[in-house]
């Protein structure tokens, strides 16, 4: 899960990527959007148990590819399969609904409509989750669950702008259709490894391969676990410094800080799904001692989060006002959205 900020506007911009398929939530206004809606997947046929295997396969790499819509990927997918999609996609409503809980002229109901849908399948709201590391609960009737979020997004994407923001909702599926990027290898009758020339294009953590497995009587796909490349290694190592520095700063641990600096001095500035860095938190939690250090290690100052924030806007809303007059000997800035 990534945000991004783009131009001189804040949006929440959001990429999930799930086994390959993105979620962009952003700035594009122009773009032509994706029908996410819950209509029927009437142009994908699964196909039959006793159909031959390998040819199964790569029908259905060739559908999942092209799937423009959530209930589309679902009936791809085993019911374990799209309840794992279900989860990632789910980080991604998390944080449009988090978003526009703080819009005035929003649909006043959706969020509590969400909750409600994630806790009907044993799961609650988090916007500010990630999956670097994830295990997450899979809901039964996986297929079902992620079928039915394609209706939050139809939400979503009513939703009038949140004042400063602009948000668009789009499905990117990265996967190639092209059965040729992908080695297949015929396990048995019912089970098809299917592993991608570019192990890049399955951005699932943990997951590295497909399987064609016959299930209820029709070929699915399954996502496969493997040993990671040493490019999610390192994607991981760093995911994992991305967070440790926030949790350290919460806990005013400037040796910890200092020794992740260390071996990581790239994450000084790193945001959280919200936009927040270190320093953020440090000011948040009236860190004075915190904040000077991070400051001399590196820390942006007129960072601003994706609400809109700078650190001196969180500064004052808190009345910290030694942090205050630390930011502001250090060039520190308001930041007002237009």
């Amino acid at each position: 899960m990534r945000l991004y900020r783009l131009g001189s506007k804040f949006t929440a911009c959001l990429a999930v990527y799930m086994a390959g398929c993105c979620l962009v939530v952003s700035q594009d206004d122009a773009k032509a959007q994706a029908d996410l809606t819950s209509a029927p997947a009437s142009n994908i046929v699964i196909p039959k148990a006793s159909q031959p295997a390998l040819e199964s396969a790569q029908q259905l790499v060739q559908d999942f590819a092209s799937a423009k819509t959530l209930p589309q990927m679902a009936l791809c997918l085993t019911d374990n399969a799209a309840g794992l999609q279900g989860v990632v996609v789910s980080y991604g409503i998390d944080l449009g609904v988090y978003v526009q809980a703080s819009n005035p002229k929003g649909d006043a109901a959706l969020q509590s409509d969400y909750n409600a849908y994630l806790k009907s399948y044993g799961l609650t709201s988090d916007p500010k989750q990630g999956f670097s590391s994830f295990e997450p609960i899979i809901p039964v009737n996986g297929r079902q669950f992620l079928s039915g979020l394609g209706a939050f997004f139809d939400r979503l994407r009513a939703e009038p702008p949140v004042p400063g923001m602009t948000s668009s909702y789009d499905l990117d599926n990265n996967i190639p259709s092209d059965p040729g990027q992908y080695e297949f290898k015929l396990i048995d009758a019912n089970d098809v490894l299917i592993t991608p020339l570019d192990s890049s294009v399955l951005q699932l953590p943990g997951y590295n391969a497909l399987k064609a497995v016959v299930e209820g009587g029709e070929w699915r796909l399954e996502f496969v676990k493997g040993p990671p490349s040493p490019k999610a290694v390192a994607e991981k190592a760093e995911a994992d410094a991305r967070k440790q520095i926030s949790d350290l700063a919460l806990n005013h641990d400037v040796v910890g800080i200092k020794a992740l600096l260390s071996q990581h001095p790239e994450v000084i500035n790193a945001k959280d799904l919200l936009g927040d860095t270190a320093l953020f938190t440090a000011v948040a939690f009236n860190y004075p001692k915190t904040c000077e250090f991070l400051i001399d290690h590196g820390a942006d100052v007129n960072v601003v989060n994706n609400v809109g924030e700078s650190i001196l806007d969180k500064a004052m809303l808190f009345n910290n006002q030694e942090i205050v007059h630390v930011l502001l000997k250090h060039g520190a800035r308001h930041h007002k959205m237009h």
